[in-house]
């Protein structure tokens, strides 16, 4: 701010009372009375509105001049009062008619109005602490700084947040006013704490009156004592538009006003009286810092930031010649030799000082008034300013010269006796780097021991093993790296021996060590113990193997084979390993006992010896299965020693080992598990039989109710249709293995059915069948046995239709796993016109459907009659 500014600011006064603002004070009073005579929600908004607009101008004013503020107190309380405006604005929102919360009564108004009183009450008692240097330094607090003032700022947000919540959310705010009744207890003993607070907010703001001037702590006091008066006349009331409320927002509306005045007269027109008063106590305590200076012997010198010289002590006058007059004002470097970049703007630049390291020192050559040079220890401070720069520093210097003779002296004696040790020792050090060379080229673990068991060398396999240098292991012992469940026994081994007179050698043992990773090392280790003439045990020399991989190999082979051989017998399935052979080379309990057989009887025979015929036939095909496909599952049957065949599911895998292929075989019983489903199936076919018989004669009946011919037709069409089905399910019902039919018994009885059905005693139409012992399972017995159906119906029902004879043949072979059927008749054919491919009749369309479903492809052929051919492969 310019000079000129600050000398119209110092001559203004927002205190002084003149006439025209007590008669402009009279007028306003005089209308706010009136207006709450005729509309008292009027009045309490109006000056709830300007308390709230003084506090929100304290708090902006406060925001913007902080940085010239030295007064802490003012920045805190602006700060503060802007949340208490906050709430003010709450309050007023919430007063009973203003129907903004209509819904929740005056009670609400209230809250709000208690707890913007508390945090006015406390905020006033906390702020004056903020003068107190002390507890700025405790809490490192500078509120004209942008992050501190936020982090008080955040504080009085969060509180007021919480305040909030109890009384919107959680709803635990005591209620303070009820209808009728008037204030509640609460609201009146809070009232009373308040004024206590502000009570003590006014002792406080006595004790450091000093920080004020008279007329801003009068201005301070008497806003404080008009608030306190207000709360006492807010605990009479019982209506909230009566008297006492009135009188209490007009004491309320002063002390907000004496605020702003104290304020802006701080803040603004009157902050020199206290940057004075501040600077008056800081010269005083700097002559008091100077008097103790002058006493001590040491050269104490304090710089500003260009490094000019500020004081100048009488130690600094009598180690550099100077007097204070001579110095003060010039740069230190002028005092200082340049040679060697030894100079004070070096150290005091230093990235050691950066951070919480404010001082350094060293030595550094220096040279006095009269030309005469000497070694000075310099110990630099460094003060700095509230954005981190280097502001300033106070040095202390001693003379060091006679220290620094002595230790040159010193120094060159040492010199001269290291070179004699140095030249003494060289063939000393290269016979023992030999011999440690030769150590370390040992690929075994070497250690050379004292009596006393401490490491006197060891070679560089054992400090690999061990994880330590030379250095490291000097001091410790042998049992430093030994485990306690090893040391007794190792203890005892190597001590039994030292007390032995005419033994030496120390045989084989293992124990444990704990390297420096935390790692356990197994170690074989033998040794020797080397002793003097006088039998007196001057070493002793051990040497180790690591076999840890090699114990950890043994031991996981131990456990693998216990692992294996438990869940081997303790298994509920049988369990073979056989080679590709079927010779059986394990076998456990379970598939002895399965059938019936000692386990010794069993390993040494060949898997075949207990399977049936059929199975021991394929064997070797199962065999290769699992060598393509490495596993495979499969229900066969084996007998027992006794000949009592049963069913087992297998599931087989190979494994390698030692170039030799074996299978591992886990079987479990499944025959009555085979018997229930057999008997399951049979069931359900005999159902599936009838159910199909049942709507072939509903299909029958049904007919019955119909004259035309063409519809009885299709309904007996159906009725074959289903026959044929139903004719499939009984074969397999009374077929042995519940899985598969005898096609040509099943194609002969229903092709009998057809001539039945078709023929009378005038045609003789001849039906040849040529099927070998064909099985097929019902997922393709049923769809060839519609084909036949259909065709075989076409042939009698059109093929002859002028003949009284005719020949119809039905052949179904098997070729390599490729089978075919082919219906064929010697009648009259298909009129050439017809494509059976896209023909309407239903019966042609059932047939292309069905061979579809079989995966399969059909021929025709018209000639001298129809034959079709269909081909298909076999499924497994």
């Amino acid at each position: 701010m310019k000079p000129d500014i600050i000398t119209k600011l110092k001559t203004l006064d927002f205190g002084k009372i003149s006439y025209e603002k007590l008669f402009l004070w009279i007028v306003v009073l005089g209308s706010l009375y009136f207006i709450s005579l005729s509309n008292y929600l009027l009045f309490h908004v109006l000056v709830e509105l300007f308390s709230i607009l003084i506090a929100l101008m304290v708090f902006i004013l406060v925001l913007k001049s902080k940085h010239f503020l030295e007064n802490n107190y003012l920045i805190f309380i602006g700060i503060a009062y802007f949340f208490v405006a906050g709430f003010d604005i709450l309050h007023t929102l919430s007063y009973e008619n203003m129907g903004v919360f209509s819904s929740l009564g005056s009670n609400l108004a209230t809250q709000v109005w208690v707890t913007a009183r508390y945090i006015e009450s406390i905020s006033l008692l906390l702020a004056p602490v903020f003068f107190v240097s002390k507890f700025k330094q405790s809490i490192k607090l500078d509120l004209s700084r942008k992050t501190d003032y936020r982090v008080v700022f955040l504080l009085f947000a969060v509180v007021s947040f919480i305040l909030l919540l109890t009384i919107f959310h959680w709803g635990v705010f005591p209620d303070c006013y009820i209808k009728g009744v008037g204030l509640t207890a609460f609201k009146i003993i809070s009232e009373y704490i308040i004024s206590i607070i502000l009570l003590g907010s006014l002792v406080l703001l006595y004790r450091y009156r000093a920080y004020f001037s008279v007329y801003v702590q009068n201005l301070l006091s008497l806003s404080i004592f008009l608030t306190i008066i207000a709360e006492f006349t807010f605990t009479l009331y019982v209506d909230v538009y009566g008297i006492l409320n009135i009188l209490g927002h007009y004491f309320k509306l002063f002390s907000f006003y004496f605020i702003f005045l104290a304020i802006i007269d701080t803040g603004f027109y009157r902050p020199y009286d206290i940057l004075f008063r501040e600077l008056k106590r800081r010269e005083e305590d700097f002559k008091k810092h100077a008097q103790i200076l002058d006493q001590l012997h040491e050269a104490v010198i304090t710089l500003d930031s260009n490094e000019k010289i500020l004081s100048w002590n009488k130690g600094a006058e009598h180690l550099f010649g100077y007097s204070k007059d001579e110095v003060l004002g010039e740069p230190l470097s002028q005092f200082i030799p340049s040679y060697k970049h030894c100079n004070l703007s070096n150290h005091l630049n230093n990235s050691s000082f950066n951070g919480a390291n404010n001082s350094q020192k060293f030595e550094i050559k220096m040279v006095r008034k009269s030309g005469e040079k000497f070694y000075a220890l310099m110990s630099c401070s460094v003060s700095k300013d509230g954005e981190g720069n280097i502001s300033g520093a106070i040095c202390y210097v001693l003379d060091i010269t006679e220290r620094k003779q002595y230790e040159q002296q010193l120094q060159k004696m040492h010199d001269e006796l290291e070179k004699r040790v140095e030249e003494r020792t060289q063939e000393l050090k290269i016979q023992k780097d030999r011999a440690q060379n030769y150590l370390d080229i040992a690929g075994s673990i070497i250690i050379a021991l004292n009596p006393d068991f401490s490491i006197k060398l060891v070679n560089r396999a054992g400090r690999e093993i061990l994880g330590y240098s030379k250095n490291e292991l000097k001091g410790k012992t042998l049992f430093e790296f030994i485990p306690k469940r090893y040391a007794l026994e190792v203890d005892k081994v190597i001590k039994g021996l030292m007390f032995q007179r005419n033994v030496s050698l120390i045989e084989y043992f293992e124990t444990a060590i704990v390297n420096r990773n935390l790692e356990k090392r197994i170690i074989a280790w033998n040794g020797r113990i080397v002793k003097n003439d006088d039998y007196e045990i001057t070493c002793i020399l051990i040497s180790g193997n690591d076999i840890t991989e090699r114990k950890n190999t043994e031991k996981s082979l131990e456990m693998s084979e216990k692992r294996y051989r438990l869940l081997f017998e303790n298994a509920g399935d049988a369990i073979f390993i056989i080679d590709t052979e079927g010779n059986i080379i394990e076998a456990n309990k379970v598939a002895a006992n399965m059938h019936g057989y000692t386990v010794s009887e069993l390993i040494g025979s060949n898997i075949m010896d207990i399977e049936t015929e059929d199975v021991a036939q394929k064997f070797p095909n199962l065999v290769q299965r699992v060598l393509d496909q490495k596993w495979f599952d499969e229900e066969i049957t084996h007998k027992k020693k006794d000949g009592t065949v049963f069913w087992v599911e297998v599931s087989a895998e190979y494994f390698e080992l030692e170039n030799q292929y074996y299978i591992l075989a886990i079987e479990r019983d499944i025959t009555e598990r085979k018997r229930a489903n057999e008997l399951r199936l049979r069931e359900i076919h005999h159902r599936v039989k009838n159910n199909l018989q049942v709507i072939s004669s509903l299909l029958n009946l049904q007919s019955t109710n119909f004259e035309d011919k063409s519809v009885i037709k299709a309904f007996e069409e159906s009725q074959n249709r289903v026959r044929s089905i139903a004719l499939a399910h009984e074969k397999l019902y009374n077929s042995s293995d519940m899985v598969s039919i005898d096609f040509g018994n099943y194609i002969q009885t229903l092709t009998d059915y057809l001539l039945q059905a078709y023929l009378d005693d005038n045609n003789n139409i001849e039906l040849n069948l040529n099927i070998k012992d064909i099985y097929l399972n019902m997922d393709v017995a049923i769809p060839l046995g519609i084909i036949v159906n259909e065709l075989v119906t076409n042939s009698l029902k059109h093929a002859f239709s002028d003949k009284s004879s005719g020949q119809i043949n039905v052949s179904f072979t098997e070729d390599d796993s490729v089978y075919t059927l082919i219906v064929d008749d010697n009648g009259d054919g298909i009129p050439e016109y017809v494509d059976i491919n896209e023909t309407d009749s239903l019966g042609l369309q059932l047939v292309n459907s069905l061979v579809d479903q079989i995966n399969g492809t059909m021929e025709f052929e018209n000639c001298n009659g129809t034959k079709f051919t269909i081909k298909f492969e076999a499924v497994e």
